[in-house]
């Protein structure tokens, strides 16, 4: 049994996250990821645009994700896309902080 499914069975699973940036996860592996997570019935988090502008924010709203989390550098269409789709925008400006990027 897959990994998503059994954790989601077992009730020990809601979410399944992905860290979408240069050298982390890539969009492809997003959807990837996606389709693993709609199969086993579980909701999509993508943390997205923290460290550039990589569309992610387009991503999540594209993937129906229930959040978008990060968004240092998430562009206005991008934002936009989030809204339309009802994914949730988080900030989290203590990873920013932490990382001695903008806050």
């Amino acid at each position: 049994m897959p990994v998503a499914v059994e954790a989601q069975d077992r009730g020990h699973a809601e979410f399944v996250d992905c860290f979408v940036e240069q050298g982390a996860f890539t969009a492809a592996d997003a959807r990837r990821l996606a389709a693993v997570a709609e199969g086993a019935h579980l909701g999509l988090r993508l943390h997205v645009d923290q460290l550039h502008d990589g569309g992610g924010a387009l991503l999540a709203a594209e993937l129906g994700a229930a959040s978008a989390d990060h968004l240092d550098h998430a562009n206005e269409e991008g934002i936009a896309a989030l809204a339309r789709a009802g994914t949730v925008a988080v900030l989290l400006p203590g990873a920013s902080l932490t990382l001695g990027g903008p806050v």
